[in-house]
C-alpha cells in the first residue's frame, strides 16, 4: 500500500523496488519473466507478476551469440529419468566441445566444468542416473554444490558436545563427543567404562568409572553446564573452544585452516540466533535440525574445480553458476501431505474422515476436503516459488528439460487448454512444474517443434528474446551419440560467429 519511494511526501510510507539482478544475463532475466509474468497470480503464487515484481538487467552483459534460455523436451521411450539424464550429460558434452562461451568480465571463455550445475527437486530419487550418465560420458562431478557444514568432522563433534550438555543421558552423541580427536577415547576406554554397568546409560556407567580421562572428561561438562546456566550460547561456544582447545585440534589436521573456518562459521550461526532473543542451548538444537532437513547450511565452495555440480534447488539459495541445467520438470508434485488419515491446518483447524459402521465405508467430510483444498493449493504455490529460485541461479544459461512418455498428450493437453480459455485453470492445476514451462513455450513462435507435435495454440506471440525450443528423440542412445545428434540438430545461425 506504500507509494513509490520518489513521489512519497515527507513523512509518508515508501517502497523501494529492488528490481535490478546483477547476477543473470538479460536473456536468462527475459525467460525467468515470462514465465512468471504469465503462471503467477495471487492464487498461485502469492502476488501478480507485473512490470515493478519483474526482474530487470543491472549491468549490460556481453552478448552469447546464442539463445540463453533453453527448454529441451525428452521424448522418452522406457524411462524417464535415464534417458533424461541422458540426455542432458550428451549436451554437457556438446557445451564443453570449446566452441560455446559464458562470460568472464566483459569478455567471453569457453566452457569449463565447473561452471555447469544440474539442479534437482529430490536428488535423492533421481540424482543417481545423472552421476552415472556423466559417468558414462567422462565427466567429472561433485554432489551437493558445497559441503553440508554440520556433516564436517569438526562441527558435528562440537554438535555432540552440545547435544551431550544439554542431556547427557544420549547415549550417541555423548559417545561420539568422547571418541572425537578432541577427548580421544579409544574403543577400548569405551569398553572398559561400559563394563562398569550394562543395564544403565552411558552416562550413567562414567560417573561410576574411576579412569583418569573419565573423571576429567566428567569434570569438564560439568564446568560447560554451569557455564550454560550462567552465560549466552556464544559464551558456551567460546568456553569449549578455549577450555578444550578444540581450534587448535582440528587447525593441527589436514585442511586445518578450513576446518577452524567451518567451526567460527558455526559460531556465526548460533550468535545470529542469539540475535533473535533466544539463548536456550535446546531451541538452538531444534533449529539446527530444522535447517539440517532443508539443506539450508552449506560449508565450503559451491562448485569443485573441473566437476559439474549436482544439487538440490533447495541448496543453490544464495549461489550462482554460469550454466544451470534445471531438470526433471516433469516431476509431478508430492501430495502425500493431502492423503493423511487426519489433516491439519494452522487456519482451518483439523480435517478428518467420516466413518458408515453399517456400510462399512470411510469418506471425507466436507471440512477434509476443504482442508485437502486449501493444503493443495499452497503446496503448488510453494512449488512455483521453489521454481523461481532455481530459475534464477543462472548467470548466463539457463537449460531446462522435460521428459515425458506421453510428451505428444502433454502438448496437446495444454494447447487445448489455451484455446479453450482455461489458462489460469491450468495454472492453478499444474501438476508438475513443466507445465508451466510448457505453458510458456507454447505461447512463443520459436516453438515450432512443439507445434509440430502437440498442435499449435491461437495465441502464440513473437518475443524479442527468443529462446531455444526443441524436441529431443530419446531412447538408447549413449551420452556421446545424443550429444552428436544435439550438435548436429542445431542450426547454423544459432551458433556463436
Amino acid at each position: 500500500s506504500f507509494g513509490p519511494a520518489e513521489t512519497a511526501a515527507a513523512g509518508e510510507g515508501r517502497k523501494v523496488l529492488l528490481s535490478r539482478n546483477f547476477r543473470s544475463s538479460g536473456g536468462v532475466l527475459s525467460g525467468c519473466n515470462d514465465v512468471f509474468k504469465l503462471c503467477m497470480c495471487p492464487q498461485v503464487g502469492g502476488l501478480y507478476y507485473g512490470p515493478e515484481e519483474a526482474l530487470y538487467e543491472g549491468i549490460p552483459h556481453t552478448p552469447l551469440g546464442e539463445p540463453e534460455t533453453a527448454l529441451y523436451c525428452v521424448d522418452v521411450q522406457q524411462d524417464t529419468y535415464p534417458e533424461e539424464a541422458t540426455f542432458v550429460a550428451g549436451h554437457i558434452q556438446t557445451l564443453l566441445d570449446g566452441t560455446h562461451y559464458v562470460r568472464s568480465g566483459e569478455a567471453l571463455r569457453p566452457i569449463r566444468p565447473e561452471d555447469i550445475a544440474i539442479l534437482l527437486r529430490s536428488p535423492g530419487s533421481a540424482g543417481g542416473y545423472y552421476m552415472r550418465a556423466l559417468d558414462e560420458a567422462g565427466i567429472r562431478y561433485a554432489t551437493g554444490g558445497g559441503v553440508d557444514l554440520l556433516q564436517t568432522e569438526e562441527v558435528a563433534t562440537l554438535r555432540s558436545i552440545l547435544q551431550a550438555i544439554q542431556n547427557p543421558l544420549l547415549d550417541i552423541p555423548l559417545i561420539s563427543a568422547m571418541a572425537s580427536p578432541v577427548f580421544c577415547f579409544t574403543a577400548d576406554d569405551l569398553a572398559a567404562i561400559r563394563a562398569v554397568n550394562k543395564r544403565t546409560s552411558f552416562y550413567e556407567a562414567l560417573l561410576g568409572h574411576d579412569g583418569e580421562k573419565s573423571v576429567a572428561f566428567v569434570q569438564t561438562m560439568t564446568r560447560l553446564r554451569q557455564v550454560l546456566r550462567r552465560h549466552s550460547l556464544t559464551a558456551l561456544l567460546e568456553e569449549i573452544f578455549v577450555g578444550t582447545g578444540m581450534e587448535g585440534v582440528y587447525a593441527a589436521m589436514e585442511d586445518g585452516s578450513q576446518r577452524v573456518d567451518n567451526l567460527q562459521t558455526f559460531y556465526q550461526l548460533a550468535a545470529d540466533f542469539e540475535a533473535g532473543g533466544n539463548r536456550d542451548l535446546g531451541f538452538f538444537l531444534e533449529h539446527l535440525d530444522a535447517m539440517e532437513e532443508k539443506g539450508l547450511i552449506t560449508a565450503g565452495d559451491q562448485s569443485a574445480p573441473g566437476c559439474v555440480t549436482i544439487m538440490s534447488i533447495h541448496k543453490s539459495k544464495g549461489l550462482e553458476f554460469p550454466v544451470v541445467f534445471l531438470c526433471g520438470l516433469g516431476r509431478e508434485f508430492n501430495t502425500e501431505s493431502q492423503r493423511s488419515a487426519v489433516l491439519c491446518h494452522k487456519e482451518m483447524g483439523l480435517g478428518l474422515s467420516a466413518v458408515d459402521r453399517q456400510l462399512r465405508l470411510r469418506y471425507p467430510t466436507i471440512a477434509k476436503r476443504a482442508i485437502s483444498a486449501r493444503i493443495g493449493a499452497e503446496s503448488v504455490s510453494e512449488e512455483l516459488r521453489v521454481l523461481y529460485v532455481a530459475m534464477t541461479r543462472a548467470r548466463d544459461r539457463l537449460i531446462m528439460t522435460y521428459a515425458s512418455k506421453r510428451l505428444q498428450q502433454d502438448i496437446s493437453h495444454i494447447v487445448q487448454q489455451m484455446d479453450a480459455g482455461g489458462k489460469d485453470l491450468l495454472v492453478r492445476e499444474a501438476v508438475c512444474p513443466g507445465d508451466w514451462v510448457l505453458l510458456t513455450a507454447l505461447h512463443r513462435t520459436e516453438a515450432g517443434e512443439l507445434f509440430n507435435l502437440g498442435g499449435r495454440s491461437a495465441h502464440t506471440v513473437s518475443e524479442t528474446t527468443p529462446w531455444d525450443i526443441r524436441v529431443v528423440q530419446s531412447g538408447a542412445l549413449s551420452a556421446s551419440a545424443q550429444a552428436q545428434e544435439t550438435a548436429e540438430s542445431l542450426p547454423k545461425d544459432m551458433l556463436r560467429k
